[in-house]
């Protein structure tokens, strides 16, 4: 089985303050992507909270809100995740990669199995990118 990172596919250059536990400011205005991370924050969409549900033992979750005052826009059809599960750029090729399965890496990249990939796939809907994780990692030194 692969293992699969998983970004937009519209980069954002959407910033956020955490206010609490479960809202966020705009510091920097762009358009929201279905996927927005930082190493303090990994929010997803709630659209994907079908397949979280599938990992509960790797992945939890608080509904979020992003507030934005001067345009007086706010988003609340995100999750903030806490991914349980790291993942070590070496140890790819010995990782149990069969069922549904999420990690975090350098705790702002999202990856995935296969199976969790495929349901991520067609609930986005054409938003997401995937790249085998041995492709992102060569990307990346």
């Amino acid at each position: 089985m692969s293992i699969w990172h998983i970004q937009p596919k519209a980069a954002s250059k959407l910033a956020l303050w955490r206010i609490n536990e479960t809202e966020f400011r705009v510091t920097r205005f762009d358009a929201a992507a279905p996927l927005l991370t930082s190493p303090s924050y990994i929010l997803l969409d709630k659209l994907f909270e079908p397949v979280l549900s599938q990992m509960k033992e790797q992945v939890s979750w608080k509904p979020a809100v992003i507030h934005e005052p001067l345009r007086q826009i706010e988003w609340s059809n995100f999750n903030d995740l806490k991914i349980n599960t790291q993942l070590e750029a070496k140890a790819i090729n010995k990782l149990d990669a069969s069922g549904f399965k999420i990690w975090v890496y350098a705790g702002k990249q999202v990856f995935l199995s296969e199976p969790a990939k495929e349901v991520f796939e067609n609930l986005a809907n054409g938003t997401m990118q995937f790249t085998p994780a041995p492709a992102f990692f060569k990307s990346i030194k």
